[in-house]
């Protein structure tokens, strides 16, 4: 006996097939038109069909049901019985589905984490479909950005997590299983936060110090933080600086080196705050 292939998709379009021999003792093929009794169960539904052989073989499709399950087949020819064999049916592709988010605070902190949300994936017949289909969810931001996070589906259900902007933005989020199942598309605002934040110089205006910087709460921001120092010439901006933050504080040096001229102006940026500093002057090395 044979019989395959041993996993199909639900549904009335696929089927495995199996094959009979029947042999004598010798294992001689036996003639033309001996009957081949074949059972099938699924479910709680055992069936019987009679086959003959044609060309020493007999043969019967054995058709995918809507429900996911296994398929145990087994066939009878005079006084021999075969093995039990088995086809695995497998979920059909999934359907349409809607997503949902979850997140601790709506604060653009570039800290939290918004946890994407599907629903039950299932096929149209409603099985769940298999564990490990990849869910992918596009995020477009307001300056149409694309961002992308995946997660696989456990029992049905995929969860991704993605990290908060660190600034204000609007998020378009849409799930899909790609070229099979896509997703409502879902908008996700993130507010500023009004950080407090303090820039002072020294060693003649070559250091800048920031901080401590301040959150939502007047907690220190998270340490990481992207932290940008724009310095201007008159009004040309001549390089963006941008480190992290440490202990809810940065600082930023204005090497002697790299900057010669006698004065420059700063704009300070965290979190989608900003401060301008006024007009420092500097001494050069002709000075």
């Amino acid at each position: 006996s044979y019989l395959g292939p041993r996993s199909i998709q639900a549904g009335n379009r696929d089927y495995s097939m199996l094959v009979v021999i029947p042999t004598d003792k010798f294992d001689n093929p036996l003639s033309e038109n001996t009957s081949v009794k074949i059972n099938e169960q699924f479910l709680d539904n055992i069936t019987s069909t009679e086959e003959k052989t044609k060309n020493l073989i007999a043969w019967k499709n054995i058709m995918a049901k809507e429900k996911a399950g296994s398929i145990l087949v087994s066939s009878y020819s005079n006084t021999t019985n075969s093995n039990e064999l088995t086809t695995v049916i497998y979920p059909s592709n999934p359907t349409n589905f809607v997503i949902s988010f979850n997140r601790n605070h709506d604060f653009a902190d570039g800290n939290q984490i918004t946890e994407l949300t599907t629903s039950k994936l299932l096929d149209e017949f409603g099985n769940t479909i298999s564990d490990g289909t990849i869910v992918e969810f596009n995020i477009v931001t307001t300056e149409n950005t694309i961002l992308k996070t995946r997660a696989t589906t456990i029992n049905g259900f995929a969860k991704a997590k993605i990290l908060h902007p660190d600034s204000k933005d609007s998020w378009n989020v849409k799930g899909v299983v790609n070229g099979l199942a896509e997703s409502n598309t879902i908008t996700i605002n993130y507010e500023p936060i009004t950080t407090n934040f303090n820039v002072s110089f020294s060693e003649n205006n070559r250091k800048i110090n920031v901080g401590p910087i301040e959150s939502f709460m007047n907690q220190l921001i998270p340490d990481g933080a992207l932290v940008k120092l724009k310095i201007f010439n008159n009004t040309n901006l001549v390089e963006t600086k941008t480190t992290t933050s440490f202990k809810g504080f940065v600082t930023f040096e204005i090497s002697a080196e790299f900057y010669t001229e006698k004065s420059y102006s700063f704009i300070v940026e965290v979190l989608g705050n900003s401060k301008m500093i006024e007009t420092k002057n500097y001494a050069t090395k002709a000075e």
